[in-house]
């Protein structure tokens, strides 16, 4: 008798940091620049005919999240589920883990240099762009492009997706579609920070991944969510995958953990960071952008790590 194993689909959102260098031309911020009123348009022509090397999706990105995320399909196979790796790019759009991609600058992020999603329609305009990738071929030849279409094609399939809230939100009509192809609403898990969706009908798919939760699956808060979303894989076969189980007892967990620890520290605008970077780097060249964020805050003043990395990458252009 042939046992079939459970199947399920992971889509995590990718990461700013890459093992490979970004060409300087294969960001948002210059592609920008050259056309303005036409930035997907230009952008997808600058990808498609760039020739900088590619690598599979899995071995392009790092960090603390990516590292989490990369192991996520061996968690599952060892908790009896069939996994599929994909990832939510925005440079690319839905990509199998396994599909080749150039080192690339996008993202949903506001405020970052290289983000799709400026001014006050941010979210409406990620949303857009996010359709506009599902529109295009992807690296992948026969691999589906929208989350809807990953449903589809997966039938019976848990679809568990972990990303960030900007991310969630610019997938959200993606999302409200995949929950009705699949063949329960209660298939879709979405580990993700708060606020969580913009879809009212998809709260009850929300696992909320927050800051008092840190104390229960470990690690850094970069990779929280890979790590709630690990921690809810090894539970799969004793626990099952149903989001609105899922749910609670996560929120259980994180009204029972003791508050995340909060660090009195006095926070920096811009050109403050960069003149720290700036006098540091003069005293010590071969310093990383780590070590001197971790330097900032044993003197008692705070940057959020992203910020502090891309404002260390800035001074070490000039």
């Amino acid at each position: 008798m042939i046992v079939t194993r459970p199947v399920v689909q992971i889509v995590a959102g990718c990461t700013d940091r890459k093992r490979l260098p970004v060409p300087g031309d294969l960001r948002i911020q210059a592609v920008r620049e050259k056309r303005p009123g036409d930035l997907f348009g230009a952008w997808w022509r600058t990808l498609e005919q760039h020739s900088s090397p590619s690598v599979p999706a899995v071995d392009l990105y790092a960090g603390d999240h990516w590292t989490v995320v990369r192991d996520l399909p061996r968690v599952a196979h060892e908790a009896g589920l069939d996994a599929r790796l994909w990832v939510a790019s925005a440079g690319y759009g839905l990509v199998p883990a396994e599909a080749h991609l150039r080192a690339y600058g996008a993202t949903f992020t506001p405020g970052h240099p290289d983000s799709v999603a400026e001014g006050t329609a941010g979210d409406e305009t990620a949303r857009r762009w996010w359709h506009a990738l599902a529109g295009r071929p992807g690296p992948h030849q026969t691999a589906p492009r929208t989350l809807a279409d990953l449903a589809l094609a997966s039938a019976g399939a848990k679809l568990l997706v972990v990303a960030s809230p900007r991310y969630v939100r610019a997938m959200a009509d993606d999302l409200a579609q995949a929950a009705s192809a699949l063949r329960e609403q209660d298939d879709l898990l979405i580990v993700s920070g708060d606020p969580g969706t913009s879809h009212e009908t998809l709260r009850r798919n929300w696992v909320p991944s927050v800051a008092s939760l840190q104390t229960t699956v470990g690690g850094s808060r970069l990779s929280l969510h890979a790590r709630i979303a690990r921690r809810i894989l090894e539970e799969a076969a004793r626990r099952g995958l149903a989001a609105t189980a899922v749910r609670d007892r996560f929120i259980g967990l994180a009204r029972a953990a003791p508050p995340p620890q909060q660090y009195d520290r006095t926070p920096l605008d811009d050109e403050a960071v960069r003149s720290f970077v700036a006098q540091n780097l003069r005293s010590n060249p071969t310093a990383t952008h780590t070590q001197l964020l971790r330097a900032l805050r044993d003197s008692g003043r705070a940057c959020e790590q992203a910020r502090f990395r891309q404002l260390f990458l800035q001074v070490k252009e000039r």
